[in-house]
């Protein structure tokens, strides 16, 4: 996602499968409000306290995701998915820490099953 910060363009990344869902992430999130088009520049453009927020939560989503595609090759979704949800439910912010130590606490739990 193209965004016009300060007077600079800069990108906002959340990759899945090799396609950038930063935008439709922060859309999710209702967080398109902090965002307004520029057409000058064909741009989103916010502050950059916006900027920095956003950088930093998408790449600890996309670290999850990262981290959760790794286990489901190694136990399947199943297993993965149930680790997240005894968890329990987070708010976007706090799920890529909490969700990221449950997935680290099934592999000591569970070691690979080639180890």
């Amino acid at each position: 996602m193209k965004v016009y910060v300060n007077g600079k363009f800069e990108k906002l990344e959340f990759n899945f499968n090799g396609v950038n869902c930063a935008q439709d992430v922060i859309g999710n999130q209702d967080g398109l409000q902090f965002f307004h088009y520029n057409e000058e520049v064909d741009a989103y453009e916010c502050d950059q306290s916006t900027f920095d927020y956003w950088k930093k939560a998408l790449a600890d989503h996309e670290e999850l995701e990262e981290k959760k595609q790794e286990l489901i090759t190694i136990y399947g979704s199943e297993i993965v998915y149930a680790a997240i949800n005894e968890a329990g439910d987070y708010d976007f912010d706090d799920q890529p820490a909490v969700y990221i130590a449950a997935l680290e606490e099934l592999q000591k739990e569970k070691p690979h099953p080639a180890e």
